[in-house]
């Protein structure tokens, strides 16, 4: 699975020069924009804790057991109708745009409209056919079906919400992107407290569906100038034989890089509602909460590392047009992530006993013990994602999705081989098992198949951040409740 493949001008050719100095820079425009998406980031983050606070709040442990797995799913639905035309759109587009291909661009909006179009289609009719064992697999044998047929309006709603992001994406209208993302946030939480008022979870079932019909809206208003007008119908001279043929070629171009995205984000909610699908099976509800208590944390941390430093480094990571700039950038962006996950997961574990009641309530303490195992797996999880990128800036798709997958499975493995005698505690440790072996195996394939190794100063960089979270652990470990 390559996307080089579909346009080999794309591929970046890798030579072993060796470019001294910083190579993390860029113009103040794209600083600021970069920043401006990190700030919505960091809303959206900042709303999901406060959502989990308010349904922990007014439902307790087993009410968010309930709700993760119903806004997991609905998370499921939207990734899987737009299926990475996100993506696709923002690549293909922007690169026609830069080129002054106005014909092109055009083909793009039109092609991207359609893939949409045809995957919410196929996902809604699914959805619809198979709704009765994705009640059964999500809430159990007694689930109520009229709950999961609530979240089906998600799925039309996510594609068009996925045209308008990439057509603002590839127009760098970063701005009203970061406006949008960080307006919808704000409007779903608006929309949690009033619905959560009566402490009845069935008045939260509509909550999906209502989020995304405001973000399909707000993203398609904002992107409108860009968007309507590319939406026209094509000159006859654009519809010929030949752009039959290269519409076909784009449209598996489009779908073919978004797909890696979307399977890896797939097979993560996939294995988190399994996981916290036994807990509710075995009427546990308030052990799925804690469940979804400490997976929500992780996501929560994660975005916020995320926040402050992917969309930084990213294009810098892209753009290395050899294979000694690429690992120097890679050694720079490896070394500033280690330093600030270490210090914000050291605060997270060490103020457990804060955090925990303060995003969510007491009744969620028994989590604290678990913190310091999580913080291990967190940190494995974001150095896997950096070196995910390292893969996709060379349009090598293959190892990122293939090594997801296997910690996944393997994930659910160890769960289901420890949960009998462990409980809660037998997802942690399997947590940290598969994110840790997910990391080694990505750092060896970078040495093989990129060329990107460590640096003396890097590894002990990463040794030394790696110790001092097993140091924590093992000190929280001893500490009482």
């Amino acid at each position: 699975m390559d996307v080089a493949q579909a346009e080999p001008s794309g591929e970046i050719a890798a030579t072993a020069d060796v470019v001294p100095g910083d190579v993390v820079s860029s113009n103040r425009r794209v600083w600021m924009a970069m920043g401006l998406g990190g700030f919505a980031v960091v809303v959206t983050t900042l709303v999901a804790i406060l959502r989990n606070k308010v349904v922990s709040t007014q439902l307790g442990p087993e009410g968010l057991g309930l709700w993760g797995q119903l806004s997991a799913l609905a998370a499921l639905l939207s990734y899987f109708a737009n299926f990475g035309a996100d993506g696709g759109i923002t690549r293909y587009l922007s690169q026609a745009l830069a080129r002054g291909d106005q014909r092109r661009a055009t083909l793009v909006v039109h092609t991207a409209a359609a893939v949409l179009c045809a995957t919410a289609s196929v996902c809604l009719v699914a959805g619809a056919l198979l709704i009765k064992p994705l009640t059964i697999w999500l809430l159990g044998a007694g689930g109520a079906v009229a709950w999961v047929w609530w979240l089906l309006p998600v799925i039309p709603l996510s594609a068009i919400a996925a045209l308008g992001s990439g057509v603002m994406r590839a127009n760098q209208r970063i701005e009203r992107l970061a406006a949008v993302q960080s307006l919808t946030a704000l409007a779903a939480l608006a929309m949690l407290i009033v619905l959560a008022q009566d402490n009845d979870i069935e008045r939260l079932i509509v909550l999906p569906a209502a989020t995304a019909l405001v973000q399909a809206v707000l993203f398609i208003g904002a992107a409108a100038p860009d968007l309507f007008p590319r939406l026209r119908p094509l000159a006859r001279d654009a519809i010929d034989a030949g752009a039959r043929r290269a519409d076909g070629e784009l449209a598996r171009a489009i779908f073919g890089y978004g797909m890696t995205g979307v399977l890896v984000i797939g097979a993560t909610v996939i294995t988190i509602v399994t996981v916290r699908r036994s807990f509710v099976a075995q009427g546990a509800l308030d052990v799925a909460g804690q469940c979804v208590a400490l997976s929500a944390l992780a996501e929560a941390v994660l975005a916020l590392i995320g926040a402050a430093n992917h969309s930084q480094f990213l294009p810098a990571l892209v753009t290395s047009d050899t294979a000694g700039r690429l690992t120097a950038t890679f050694r720079q962006i490896l070394r500033r992530l280690a330093l600030a996950a270490t210090a914000l997961l050291v605060v997270v574990v060490a103020l457990g006993t804060i955090v925990i009641p303060l995003l969510y309530s007491r009744q969620f303490l028994p989590v604290v013990p678990l913190l310091g195992m999580q913080a291990i797996a967190i940190f494995a999880r974001a150095l896997s994602t950096y070196y995910n990128l390292a893969f996709l800036a060379r349009a090598r798709l293959a190892p990122p999705l293939i090594t997801h997958a296997s910690a996944c499975a393997l994930l659910l493995v160890l769960f289901y081989a420890l949960e009998p005698s462990l409980g809660l505690l037998a997802y942690v440790v399997a947590h940290v098992a598969a994110s840790v072996l997910q990391w080694g195996v990505l750092m060896w394939l970078a040495s093989t198949r990129l060329q990107v190794t460590l640096d003396r100063t890097t590894a002990l960089l990463l040794a030394g951040c790696f110790g001092v979270l097993v140091i924590v652990l093992l000190a929280e470990r001893l500490r009482p409740l």
